[in-house]
């Protein structure tokens, strides 16, 4: 989150920078550390939920629901 004291945003912008890897950046304005996903709106829940059934799903068809 925005709000993080262990992980700043500044840290969080340069390991994004840093993957190589399909990324998606979202930051939750408030939350600290590690309380991102529990502070998050729920369309920043959907837009998560979103990019692992993308990357993490198998082709069987195991959706996630939320």
């Amino acid at each position: 989150g925005l709000a993080d004291k262990k992980v700043p945003y500044s840290q969080f912008r340069l390991n994004y920078e840093a993957c190589a890897s399909d990324k998606e950046l979202l930051a939750v304005s408030g939350a600290p550390h590690a309380l991102a996903f529990a502070q998050a709106e729920p369309e920043q829940r959907e837009h998560l939920f979103r990019f692992i059934e993308k990357y993490f799903t198998n082709d069987q068809g195991g959706k996630h629901e939320h």
